[in-house]
């Protein structure tokens, strides 16, 4: 066999096979954390619903000698009525962040680093820990009325102060089947067994 393609091509392809599957065999240790509690009055600031709200952490840590990728997981955020009366409604969108996601009236904060719907990964090096911060960006319904205009707290309350939790839940790998406001939070409540649940209070 000529040498050329031996060392052009057949060695290069094992190196990057054998580099493969050592990636492969390390992990990353995952833990998140949320808030005890959303407090309606803390959403707001200059006289509107801010554009984001943080709501906990994930921490990553890699022990592996190499490089690790890890993929932000695809969350719905749902407003929750315990007592059933009120129907399950979307919140928003959950964002991820590697430093602090600033306030920003009129446009996302660029930090911002994946979404439920645009699902990216983050790359921790080996023997190395890194902190992402989950935000919610408030659905365009809650942040606006019905006329386009931003709520105050008293329109926030009567409308929404139903709610008295936000369950946050990982979707599914289909879960471009659901629509992003509604029916992602169309489920039977035994599919929000694992979900985690911030306390939501008025004030």
């Amino acid at each position: 066999m000529n040498l050329k393609i031996i060392f052009g091509v057949i060695v290069p392809a094992l190196i990057i096979v054998f580099i493969t599957i050592l990636g492969s065999l390390g992990s990353i240790d995952v833990k998140k954390g949320f808030v005890t509690k959303i407090a309606l009055t803390d959403i707001f600031r200059d006289g509107r619903i801010v554009n984001s709200i943080k709501i906990g952490d994930i921490y990553l840590e890699n022990d592996y000698f190499l490089s690790q990728r890890y993929e932000f997981p695809s969350w719905s955020a749902c407003l929750n009525d315990k007592e059933g009366v009120l129907q399950r409604i979307a919140a928003g969108n959950i964002q991820y962040s590697e430093g602090d996601y600033e306030y920003e009236p009129e446009q996302l904060a660029r930090s911002v680093v994946g979404s439920t719907d645009n699902v990216l990964s983050v790359e921790v090096k080996a023997n190395d820990e890194k902190k992402i911060s989950i935000y919610l960006q408030p659905a365009y319904n809650i942040q606006y009325g019905p006329y386009g205009n931003s709520r105050n707290y008293t329109e926030l309350l009567k409308d929404y102060g139903g709610y008295d939790e936000l369950v946050i839940f990982e979707l599914e790998d289909n879960y471009g089947k659901y629509n992003y406001y509604d029916a992602s939070c169309n489920v039977n409540e035994d599919e929000l067994e694992d979900a985690d649940r911030i306390p939501i209070t008025s004030g």
